[in-house]
């Protein structure tokens, strides 16, 4: 995954966001693994097709091979996904959805404090990545998230939810 950092982290260093993926791929390599796919979030980007050339540009110089930027529904690329390394996220719900394991790689330059992941309620923060050589381990060890299913998907169905009657109700509580 591509990441974005914290922007309004003081710690958030923006371009490093090439380096993650480039740190990322080459840790992948390290253990033999070198069908790599990068995926780019979607959305209000302008200057996406600018930092894809960059990126593209940073892996030829770096020699790096195999490596396909994909875009568009993550749930698309799940189903031929042996793991997914990204930061915190909504991916890590829809990989566990499709049981996907999930590496969380959530280097400091990303903008997220120690307090931050230290206080997290649904990840142990174990199961949090905080530099290259931790997130090896964690692939070689198979340390992914690790969440209960049930906590994470029971409940009313979202296509049973009246959203109608939630507004009315909001509305008039003002």
């Amino acid at each position: 995954m591509f990441p974005h950092g914290m922007l309004y982290s003081p710690n958030c260093m923006w371009d490093q966001r090439y380096k993650y993926v480039l740190d990322v791929i080459g840790m992948l390599r390290s253990l033999n693994i070198f069908k790599i796919k990068v995926k780019i979030k979607d959305g209000d980007n302008s200057n996406k097709n600018l930092e894809l050339k960059l990126m593209k540009n940073l892996i030829d110089k770096y020699g790096y091979s195999n490596v396909e930027f994909i875009s568009g529904k993550l749930s698309k690329y799940l189903d031929s996904s042996k793991f997914i390394v990204g930061y915190l996220g909504t991916a890590i719900i829809e990989s566990i959805y499709r049981k996907v394991p999930f590496y969380v790689y959530e280097p400091k330059i990303l903008g997220m404090s120690d307090d931050f992941i230290s206080n997290a309620t649904i990840l142990n923060d174990k199961q949090i990545s905080r530099n290259i050589s931790d997130l090896k381990t964690s692939i070689i060890d198979r340390n992914h998230v690790k969440l209960n299913e049930k906590d994470i998907f029971s409940g009313i169905h979202i296509k049973d939810i009246d959203y109608l009657n939630i507004i009315e109700n909001f509305q008039r509580k003002r």
